[in-house]
């Protein structure tokens, strides 16, 4: 989305978020699933750059859309670092402008997940929890000087010989099938609703 239609979407939607309103969006690619679906609609709520918490999905403009991922620090300049959880490469670090607020729920097939308590929260957690093994084992550090960046593992620089490997192909194919089972359980058909754009980068 671009020119005059992104600019009244982003006013949209920064004054809603303002007012405490909710904004649901519609996410249009695979790049956070399974937890998010292409089809799938998010619930967009305030929440300061400040205050955000590692393993938060949230909602950032990026002058020709908006982006979808998960969020996992700072780097040393203090900007925001993200990453949709299929990919093992992080975004470009983010100006805290950016943010436009945080996912706290999403809606599926009119059925809304709640991703701040009960199941949705352990579901959101534990696949945020695989990412960053994934990430870990299989491309080592996150953009340095995050804080929170684990370091490169003997294990891990083994799994990434350009996937020659043929166990670090086995366990990353165990963790995209882990990734799945653990979400089927909230599976369901996608609707419909506005635009939200995710990268589908990895």
């Amino acid at each position: 989305m671009a020119g005059i239609e992104h600019s009244m979407l982003i006013s949209l939607l920064q004054s809603s978020i303002a007012q405490g309103q909710t904004f649901y969006l519609t996410v249009s690619s695979d790049s956070m699933a399974p937890l998010l679906q292409a089809g799938d609609e998010v619930a967009v709520v305030a929440r300061p750059p400040g205050r955000l918490r590692r393993g938060d999905i949230v909602v950032v403009d990026e002058e020709s859309g908006l982006l979808t991922h998960r969020y996992w620090g700072k780097d040393g300049k203090g900007k925001l670092v993200t990453r949709g959880d299929r990919s093992l490469v992080f975004d470009p670090p983010w100006e805290p402008e950016r943010l436009l607020g945080r996912v706290n729920a999403r809606r599926r097939r009119g059925r809304t997940l709640s991703l701040e308590r009960g199941a949705g929260a352990w579901l959101a957690t534990h696949l945020g929890r695989v990412a960053a093994l994934e990430q870990r084992l299989f491309a080592g550090y996150a953009p340095t000087p995050l804080p929170a960046a684990p370091a490169p593992t003997r294990l891990g620089n083994r799994l990434r010989q350009n996937g020659r490997y043929l166990p670090g192909r086995l366990l990353r194919r165990a963790l995209h099938t882990w990734r799945a089972a653990i979400a089927l359980p909230f599976a369901g058909t996608a609707g419909a609703g506005g635009t939200i754009r995710q990268d589908d980068a990895g």
